[in-house]
């Protein structure tokens, strides 16, 4: 149980701090930035750790990094 509510409130913390310090998150979270700043909204859902994206093939972070740093 207290692991459950530990992975939750980190979830919420860094979800929350990543969307009212925008550069905050695009620093320490910039696979969730791109999912909300790249060119497809459907992909890299993963907040905390870009791991559940790689696994179910949602990722598209290394692509929209290239393309921002041309």
């Amino acid at each position: 149980y207290f692991t459950l509510v530990a992975c939750l409130m980190t979830y919420y913390v860094m979800h929350r701090k990543s969307h009212l310090d925008v550069e905050w998150g695009k620093k320490w979270l910039p696979w969730h930035y791109e999912h909300h700043m790249g060119l497809d909204q459907h992909k890299n859902w993963g907040v905390r750790l870009p791991i559940i994206d790689i696994l179910l093939n949602t990722s598209d972070f290394k692509k929209e990094k290239a393309r921002l740093s041309e």
